[in-house]
């Protein structure tokens, strides 16, 4: 395998990752401790249209509210929950959210009916990121494109010819047929 394919592999496996991680696998799984009465919020940067889906479970009732950096403030400095677009509470919920515009939204995770600590597992996964879906398909395609040109390259380099005086296959390079002592180098155009 020569240094061309070679590269053109590790470009191709690069490519296909970036294409993996962008539009197929990327879930993050994480156990939010909630004291009684207190609330954790977890930012996402997203661009508009991008969709997130939710999963929380917990073997306590808790609430979720989702909302984006202005309001996500206003709940940090006065303490008002207000301006949520999806407010929920249960013990296990699975939500999508798509993002109206580009801004950093929150999802935040209240333990307003328990009196005492629980835990939720949070698991999330981002619709496909067209940034690292597109850059990876287009690395993969670029990828194959020098594989094809080289294998079809070496097939024409490595093409022999037949013998004129015994019909059996010679090289390209050879003066003279091995077999039956044909003068090849006439033959060369």
């Amino acid at each position: 395998m020569n240094a061309w394919k070679i590269t053109a592999l590790i470009v191709f496996i690069a490519g296909f990752t970036l294409v993996v991680l962008g539009g197929i696998y990327n879930p993050y799984t994480n156990v939010v401790d909630l004291p009684s009465g207190g609330f954790r919020g977890i930012g996402f940067n997203m661009y508009a249209g991008e969709v997130v889906n939710y999963h929380l479970t917990s073997l306590e009732r808790f609430t979720v509210y989702i909302m984006n950096s202005t309001e996500f403030h206003k709940l940090m400095n006065n303490g008002t929950f207000n301006g949520s677009y999806y407010t929920q509470t249960g013990k296990n919920m699975n939500l999508e959210f798509k993002a109206p515009q580009k801004d950093v939204y929150y999802i935040v995770i209240a333990n307003f009916n328990s009196q005492s600590s629980i835990e939720v597992d949070f698991v999330y996964r981002k619709g496909m990121s067209m940034p690292l879906f597109l850059g990876g398909s287009i690395i993969v395609a670029i990828s194959i494109v020098v594989l094809l040109i080289d294998l079809y390259g070496s097939k024409q380099v490595n093409k022999n010819r037949v013998c004129p005086g015994c019909g059996r296959e010679v090289s390209e390079e050879w003066n003279y047929c091995p077999y039956c002592r044909y003068e090849l180098r006439d033959d060369k155009k």
